[in-house]
């Protein structure tokens, strides 16, 4: 299969997944190859938007170094990953979760394509059209509860935990996410970050 159609078909993975797709999401958490290009599709949108938001500072391209925008751009992708990681661990040991946390990984970060709709944004600051970082926050907020609802059915349909239970589990996610965020941002950016 050549790059062109891989990456199709990866993309029509994904997208299945924010659908739901139960077959899917077992595919792609059986697959060894999805760790890696579900890395890429996580880290592609920060690394695109660091460049581009770095050529909309008055300072040009130097700002690409600058903390306050490398950071709040990578503090949502390592928070994610965390979060991700550590919803799996909790299914697991205290939830009778049967799922492994990497395949658990491949799945919810091939739904975090939904990130990617952040990139247009970006470009469309640069042009001056309007501040990026209002609807960025939105668009962070909305890829945030997709994924966490593909989380909620990945934990009933990989993990095999009950409903109540992946309630629990997701309520316990989102509390993460925004802590590490929270913890992050303090260490990395300092009082001045913000979570959107």
């Amino acid at each position: 299969m050549d790059l062109k159609n891989y990456v199709i078909s990866e993309a029509k993975d994904a997208l299945a997944i924010l659908k739901f797709d139960k077959v899917k999401m077992a595919s792609v958490a059986a697959r060894p190859d999805a760790t890696r290009n579900g890395i890429i599709i996580l880290v592609v949108p920060a690394v695109f938007n660091i460049v581009f938001g770095a050529l909309s500072f008055p300072s040009g391209f130097s700002a690409i170094f600058s903390r306050f925008l490398v950071w709040p751009l990578l503090i949502p992708v390592i928070s994610f990953a965390g979060m991700v990681f550590g919803v799996s661990f909790v299914a697991r040991k205290y939830f009778h979760g049967v799922g492994h946390d990497i395949g658990f990984f491949r799945v919810l970060s091939y739904a975090s394509i939904a990130s990617w709709v952040s990139i247009p944004v970006v470009i469309l600051s640069i042009l001056g059209i309007f501040d990026v970082f209002n609807l960025f926050s939105l668009i962070n907020l909305a890829v945030i509860v997709l994924v966490f609802a593909v989380c909620y059915h990945l934990l009933l349909d990989y993990h095999k935990v009950k409903k109540d239970d992946a309630i629990k589990v997701i309520a316990i996610g989102v509390v993460g996410y925004f802590i590490l965020q929270w913890i992050l941002g303090r260490v990395f950016v300092g009082s001045v970050y913000r979570y959107f």
